[in-house]
């Protein structure tokens, strides 16, 4: 008898604990939250082709219209459009440049997603 009792105390008393846990997000839901596309339109002041990694061909600077530099790490197969909506090379964009980049934000880096030349 004290088995019993026993047994079914302890089912009792952990079963509330099952239901107690919320649903965790997976961690590709998380990260795609936490990943925002921003929008920068400016001019091109330097395609450097020098600092170079495995994954990281390029990096582009550019500069708005207020006068503000960012710096952009560009991965090695985005989508660059010109003028006419074509695709180009990235060898193809120049200094003074009018373009409107989509990029993300990664730890200090400006990841650019596309490339589209305006001007």
């Amino acid at each position: 008898m004290k088995k019993i009792f026993f047994v079914l105390s302890g089912i009792l008393f952990f079963c509330p604990l099952c239901f107690c846990q919320e649903p965790q997000a997976s961690t590709s839901e998380v990260a795609a939250a936490s990943v925002e596309t921003k929008v920068f339109t400016g001019k091109v002041s330097l395609i450097d082709f020098e600092e170079r990694t495995k994954d990281f061909p390029a990096r582009v600077d550019a500069v708005d219209a207020g006068g503000q530099r960012l710096v952009f790490v560009v991965a090695k197969k985005i989508p660059i459009q010109a003028k006419d909506g074509k695709a180009i090379l990235l060898r193809k964009i120049h200094k003074n440049d009018k373009i409107t980049i989509e990029y993300t934000k990664e730890h200090k880096n400006k990841l650019v997603q596309s490339i589209t030349v305006v001007e």
